[in-house]
């Protein structure tokens, strides 16, 4: 696999004068752009705590919604110890609820990636160090955690090509369905550059990603330009980082 550095790239800039594809638009590049921000919104369905927990699920979910509903830069320290329970890697059963909800969490507010990103890390940090709940491969500790946290980032990744159909909607809702689409993996990106950030996912993992989506033009083709945005998004959250 080829590797480029972030240099290297930026010295092509003023290589290329035509448009990265037939038929781009940057008027429609910047619409589709306005059309993927996130708007928060309170749904009459957002979970809210109630009651004592009934299960050890219920528990730990309650413990990881509601400290990752209050968590800032500003209290970032005091949320993480509050997290750092061994209860969430009691089971695969809690362990799995605690990934599905930050990851949920890093989808919804992407603004707040790197705040998520560096929760995973300080947990994968926190289960290593237990005794009873570490794995070890090879002699060497691994965290659980981590695997699964990358594991459901890369497979939403590598659906990014599955657009929704849009059969039977008018052109509004079609267009509201695919902006909803395009959000939900441009933040993945953004996540993913923020967990290679935060030393969670790998700098190979991160290659393999990147040739991915530019093995089209390797061959001779154009990657599509969902793909331009995906890779724009992850360059704007990694920056010059992937040389180190």
């Amino acid at each position: 696999m080829r590797i480029h550095r972030i240099q290297q790239i930026l010295d092509l800039r003023s290589s290329f004068c035509e448009p990265p594809y037939p038929g781009f638009s940057l008027e429609e590049a910047c619409r589709r752009k306005r059309l993927t921000q996130t708007k928060l919104v309170r749904g009459p369905n957002a979970w809210v705590a109630r009651g004592s927990a009934k299960s050890t699920e219920e528990w730990v979910e309650r413990l990881v919604r509601g400290s990752l509903n209050k968590v800032s830069a500003a209290n970032f320290d005091e949320i993480v110890l509050r997290l750092q329970s061994n209860t969430i890697f009691s089971s695969d059963e809690t362990l799995n609820l605690t990934v599905s909800i930050i990851f949920k969490k890093a989808l919804e507010e992407p603004e707040n990636s790197k705040v998520y990103a560096g929760v995973c890390y300080k947990l994968a940090q926190y289960e290593v160090s237990l005794k009873s709940s570490a794995c070890v491969e090879k002699g060497k500790k691994f965290s659980k955690l981590r695997n699964a946290i990358v594991g459901v980032a890369q497979s939403e990744f590598q659906g990014r090509q599955n657009v929704p159909s849009v059969e039977g909607l008018d052109a509004e809702e079609a267009e509201q369905r695919r902006a909803a689409f395009m959000r939900r993996k441009l933040a993945n990106m953004t996540f993913i550059g923020e967990l290679f950030m935060h030393k969670v996912l790998s700098h190979n993992t991160m290659m393999d990603i990147i040739q991915v989506i530019m093995q089209v033009a390797e061959k001779g083709g154009y990657p599509t330009c969902d793909d331009i945005e995906f890779l724009t998004e992850l360059f704007l959250t990694v920056g010059q980082s992937l040389d180190a």
